[in-house]
């Protein structure tokens, strides 16, 4: 592959790098100040935007960036709201440790896009595409079903069918893309069509697509 064609542009880095400031310092703000509110202190919006900014800033340092961080928020909100030092230390580390949960579930929502932004526009070559047979439930590694029907609903203004994959499950209308969590990792899942009597649905796992016709189980219905 073109080495030019995966390297971002340093522009594009840059400017990625100061939104995703932007949203933690935004966020940052915003939890010191319900925690504050809380706890009846009162510290102005310069110093508390200043001291969140600066504690954003100094959390980019490498290796000491997010410890550094902590400490000059702790000292500078301790002088701002005039509290006890101990009582501002708890306060910026539970600060802290709601920040990190929020990374965290962004990460985890960002990644989840990521993959179905790449399987929307992935060129497949018909050829990579692993038929499968016809099967009520979809088990290729012979353990918990990865795929299986669970109920279809047949409309004049549009079909849809409830998908399970172990545990989970997910509702898809004609064309309709999302991830779902199966016994053996994420799949990428893209309904093709909704019939009363077999749903096909297409398939990214581990890598690989699969374009699988579902059959609908002797006990499972089609609603009208």
């Amino acid at each position: 592959m073109n080495e030019a064609v995966i390297e971002m542009p340093a522009t594009g880095v840059l400017l990625g790098l100061v939104i995703a400031m932007g949203i933690y310092w935004v966020v940052y703000s915003l939890v010191l100040f319900t925690l504050m509110k809380f706890q009846g202190w009162h510290v102005g919006p310069v110093a508390l935007l200043g001291s969140t900014a600066l504690a954003t800033a100094l959390a980019q340092v490498p290796l000491v960036g997010p410890y550094l961080g902590t400490a000059v928020l702790a000292v500078c909100i301790w002088k701002a709201s005039g509290s006890d030092f101990i009582d501002s230390v708890f306060s910026v580390v539970i600060a802290g440790a709601i920040m990190f949960a929020f990374q965290i579930f962004a990460l985890t929502a960002l990644m989840g896009q990521l993959g179905l932004d790449r399987f929307n526009q992935a060129a497949v070559d018909p050829d990579d595409i692993v038929e499968v047979a016809a099967t009520e439930v979809w088990a290729p590694s012979g353990k918990e079903p990865m795929l299986y029907l669970k109920g279809i609903t047949l409309s004049t203004n549009g079909n849809m069918v409830l998908v399970g994959s172990g545990s989970a499950h997910q509702s898809f209308t004609n064309g309709e893309i999302a991830a779902i969590d199966s016994p053996e990792g994420r799949l990428i899942v893209r309904c093709e069509q909704i019939m009363s009597n077999e749903v096909i649905m297409h398939v990214e796992w581990k890598d690989r697509q699969y374009r699988i016709p579902l059959l609908p189980s002797a006990a499972l219905k089609s609603y009208p």
